[in-house]
């Protein structure tokens, strides 16, 4: 109630691309979640599991992908072309709104927002991207497994 809103802040913007700076992140939760009581001889996925939590990796990625929804769609005052591009590869397979992927001379652009949503939201199902109300995409985005894209993924 306390912490994870501070974990999870703004995290479009800041979220750390590094293994070490992801799990001293995820290490907050995972400790919290040892403390609760019956889940001290239980892995962290199993605790997340029991407990009904994602992890904060899962979480930031959902962030982002809910925010790209909201620029594509036009939901967001950040303007589409500020941030992406169509792809318009006609052999490339997929949804009607595949986003091309922005070259990247340096590590910090390619860890960036524009960047970093692209390959998870080209894969994400055609009938997902394409709603157009943003509850309904948070509500199904739910139920897709992003496992592959985490770094860390607890199932």
């Amino acid at each position: 109630t306390y912490v994870r809103p501070l974990l999870k802040y703004n995290t479009t913007v800041w979220s750390p691309s590094l293994v070490g700076p992801i799990t001293a992140l995820e290490g907050v939760q995972r400790n919290f979640t040892k403390r609760l009581i019956g889940f001290d001889g239980l892995s962290y996925a199993e605790r997340l599991t029991k407990s009904n939590l994602q992890s904060l990796e899962h979480r930031r990625l959902m962030s982002d992908l809910i925010a790209c929804f909201n620029i594509v769609h036009g939901y967001s005052a950040l303007c589409f072309n500020d941030f992406f591009s169509f792809s318009h590869n006609p052999f490339s397979r997929g949804h009607p709104l595949r986003l091309a992927i922005p070259l990247s001379k340096t590590n910090t652009d390619k860890h960036f927002f524009s960047n970093r949503v692209v390959i998870p939201w080209n894969s994400l199902p055609a009938d997902l991207v394409t709603t157009t109300c943003p509850k309904s995409f948070k509500n199904q985005l739910g139920k897709i497994n992003l496992s592959k894209f985490l770094i860390f993924p607890t199932k």
